[in-house]
């Protein structure tokens, strides 16, 4: 008995967990806004360069902080999600923006009716990727509170 006890989660360390976990998703968005922020600016190409590489190497360290990070009950599931989060945020960031970032580059008399078509195309699937992680995300975080007994702001 002492041994699940010893184990047990209590709430304050869930709202704790689950506070780490939702600062390191505003930092996550906050980089991605930066970086979208500087093309819907029209800043020049070593800005966006800049912004992306920033952008990127946020998702590397919180991938490899995440997949490190000890499971913090038998279920893990708020854990999971968040990798599983920044694994989707990582995959359009390295496809859809990697793709955009280089349309960017381009000079603009070679932008065609099919560039303009391509780039509305890549920033939906972006939108609709990280649309449906968040959605997952947000359920899992619910599921987490519910358990855990306390109430999301």
């Amino acid at each position: 008995m002492l041994f699940v006890y010893a184990h047990a989660q209590t709430t304050d360390q869930a709202i704790a967990h689950n506070d780490k976990i939702v600062a390191d998703q505003i930092a996550i968005i906050a980089a991605e806004d930066a970086f979208v922020s500087t093309i819907v600016d029209g800043k020049e190409q070593k800005v966006i360069d800049k912004a992306f590489k920033n952008y990127l190497k946020i998702l590397k360290k919180f991938s490899g902080q995440y997949k490190k990070m000890k499971a913090f009950d038998s279920n893990d599931t708020f854990r999971k999600a968040m990798i599983d989060l920044i694994d989707v945020f990582r995959s359009a960031a390295d496809h859809e923006y990697r793709e955009m970032v280089t349309i960017y580059a381009m000079d603009p008399l070679s932008l065609t009716a099919e560039v303009f078509e391509r780039w509305e195309a890549l920033t939906q699937t972006v939108n609709d990727k990280e649309n449906a992680a968040n959605e997952k995300f947000l359920n899992a975080q619910e599921e987490f509170a519910l358990q855990y007994n306390f109430t999301l702001k």
